[in-house]
């Protein structure tokens, strides 16, 4: 059972991916001080312990100063809700300077491909939501399926819903199909999905009602651990063995296990010249002061996004399929104009009539005045 330090660390901590990865952190610190419990590292703490902790992840484990900075992060929160006072921005000055170990890319569009096809039907439909999206794998257990509305063969979807971080985004129509692909299939296995349900849940087995009908949300290890396990699977990424320098937190690979998604979706978005401020309030960046004063509609954003939706797609064959259907609305819109010109010729050719017939009138007038 959790002990009460770790307690008022852990509920004091806002979303579910800072309170797994700040956990971990903590964990590490724990271990390297040697102790069995988390309430040890409250017994005679030491500003050296932690500079000496900062400099140990530098010169032994190699980590990068962003990784430093969020050890001392989850270090400070957990000395400060327990109301130990350290010198912070003394403390902060052995982080070290930045550096770049990696060539730091994001996903291609066949490797994101290769992904896809190699995943199960709820893995397929998160990765498609990620990529297409930008948004951050923190938000994936928390989506429920009342967070998405349907709108054209797209979804909104509402991110971080009742927390200052809402905002909303939309999606590709190939991440909407397969996501309704998943939805479907929970469906067929018994399940009422309501809107209180989570969006994505966790395994379950077709023969057990009673767990088909309470669905679980996934939790975050889980999703990525799941797609680290793709990763290597498909080749995108080596397996690394974990040993006492190798440890947890070590960049390993050139691409990030699920920011490379959101970097790939705002890189698109980007190519695609999407609209600086709308293509930040997509992805739930900050905008700054102008967020208090800019207002666009649904529709203005949406239609800024479908800008993307062709190199946000991730199948070929997807995206021939929109080139289709934009086509034959195309053809549909030629053939409707083309039914009006031919409306207007006829009526132009009975007007044209109606004068000749007009002016004979006339002429016979001219004849016969009386």
């Amino acid at each position: 059972m959790a002990t009460t330090s770790f307690q008022l660390f852990y509920n004091s901590l806002k979303s579910s991916k800072t309170k797994y990865e700040y956990s971990r952190l903590l964990e590490d610190f724990k271990v390297w001080k040697q102790y069995n419990s988390i309430d040890q590292l409250l017994v005679n703490p030491v500003k050296q312990d932690l500079i000496e902790y900062l400099m140990y992840l530098k010169d032994e484990r190699h980590l990068s100063s962003s990784s430093r900075s969020k050890s001392l992060a989850a270090m400070r929160h957990f000395y400060e809700m327990n109301d130990v006072v350290f010198p912070w921005i003394q403390i902060a000055k052995f982080i070290g300077e930045s550096e770049k170990e990696h060539v730091d890319r994001n996903y291609t569009n066949e490797e994101i491909l290769k992904l896809v096809n190699a995943a199960d039907i709820k893995y397929k439909a998160i990765i498609l939501l990620l990529a297409s999206s930008g948004m951050r794998v923190g938000a994936i257990p928390d989506l429920l399926y009342g967070n998405i509305t349907k709108i054209k063969n797209t979804f909104k979807i509402i991110v971080y819903q009742k927390s200052k971080e809402e905002y909303y985004t939309f999606c590709t129509p190939e991440a909407h199909d397969a996501i309704n692909e998943y939805l479907d299939y929970r469906s067929r296995c018994g399940e009422k999905i309501k809107p209180e349900f989570p969006l994505f849940r966790e395994d379950f087995d077709p023969d057990q009602p009673d767990k088909v009908r309470r669905p679980k949300k996934l939790a975050l290890p889980t999703v990525i651990g799941k797609i680290r396990s793709l990763l290597i699977r498909t080749g995108i990424s080596e397996h690394h063995r974990l040993t006492e320098i190798n440890r947890r937190g070590k960049r390993r690979n050139e691409v990030q296990t699920c920011h490379g998604f959101r970097k790939y979706a705002v890189s698109a978005m980007g190519k695609a010249r999407l609209n600086l401020e709308i293509r930040k309030m997509l992805t739930g960046h900050s905008i700054g002061v102008e967020g208090a004063y800019l207002r666009y509609d649904i529709e203005e954003m949406f239609e800024e996004y479908t800008k993307a939706i062709d190199l946000l797609t991730i199948d070929e064959a997807n995206r021939l399929k929109k080139k289709v259907a934009d086509l034959e609305k195309e053809t549909s819109e030629i053939q409707r104009l083309s039914k009006q010109v031919k409306s207007l010729q006829q009526y132009q050719k009975k007007a044209e009539e109606i004068m000749s017939g007009a002016k004979e009138l006339l002429e016979v007038f001219k004849i016969f005045p009386h």
